[in-house]
């Protein structure tokens, strides 16, 4: 069935091939369609790029450097006057989220209209959408961009990594990196219980081990973890 076919292809798109912004649900949602006649083979015929296409996202990707030691950026020098769609930039900068040491990944080109673009990824931990917006752009946590008239590549890098440093220094990550001071943050605060959107509980707050879902089991469980905690500071005399 095409329909089906179609809306599996894009679940797998959206998430990554299920590994970003996946929960329970969208793996019902891909056995549903699965069921109802998706085809997995054409699915793949339908993603696949030309060699050409292939070759030019490569080029971007030879030109990246690690920033921040865990923030890739991608971007062709100006003198290199190749120009990319859209298309091209987003899958870019979700290639380079792939790669080991990256939590964000920023890819920076010029359109044909003498447009810079850039487009924003991160797999949660970094959250793009404020970065993006320093820029006048936008989007959310993990997938955003931005479009900046009249500037050259090198300027856009640079204000694109002025963006980067104001933004971690604002979260205080100076020292050491923004995965480890957000997990001890976490840590400290392992005995709240709050209600927070289903889709941020189950994308990215438990899927990166930092809540559990509110069951009767983990309830008791917490519950008897405050308890031995509260002995252990008022021991019986």
């Amino acid at each position: 069935m095409i329909e089906a076919t179609a809306l599996l292809a894009g679940i797998i798109v959206d998430t990554k091939s299920f590994s970003l912004r996946t929960g329970s649900r969208t793996f019902d949602a891909a056995s549903y369609l699965r069921a109802k006649g998706a085809d997995p083979v054409l699915v793949q015929k339908f993603l696949k790029e030309t060699v050409d296409h292939y070759i030019k996202r490569a080029k971007l990707i030879q030109h990246t450097e690690l920033y921040q030691n865990q923030v890739a950026i991608a971007s062709l020098p100006s003198d290199r006057s190749e120009y990319y769609d859209q298309i091209t930039i987003a899958q870019t900068a979700d290639s380079l989220l792939s790669m080991s040491e990256v939590e964000a990944s920023f890819a920076v080109a010029r359109r044909d209209d003498d447009t810079v673009c850039i487009s924003a990824r991160s797999l949660g931990d970094i959250n793009v959408q404020i970065i993006m917006e320093a820029l006048d752009g936008g989007g959310h946590l993990t997938n955003a961009a931005t479009q900046i008239y009249g500037i050259t590549i090198e300027e856009a890098v640079g204000k694109l990594k002025a963006a980067i440093d104001e933004y971690f220094s604002k979260e205080g990550f100076k020292d050491e990196s923004h995965l480890s001071k957000r997990r001890k943050r976490q840590r400290k605060k392992k005995s709240e219980v709050k209600n927070v959107a289903d889709g941020y509980a189950h994308n990215f707050l438990i899927k990166q081990g930092l809540a559990v879902e509110a069951t009767p089991t983990n309830l008791s469980a917490l519950e008897g973890q405050k308890n031995k905690e509260k002995k252990k500071c008022h021991p019986r005399a």
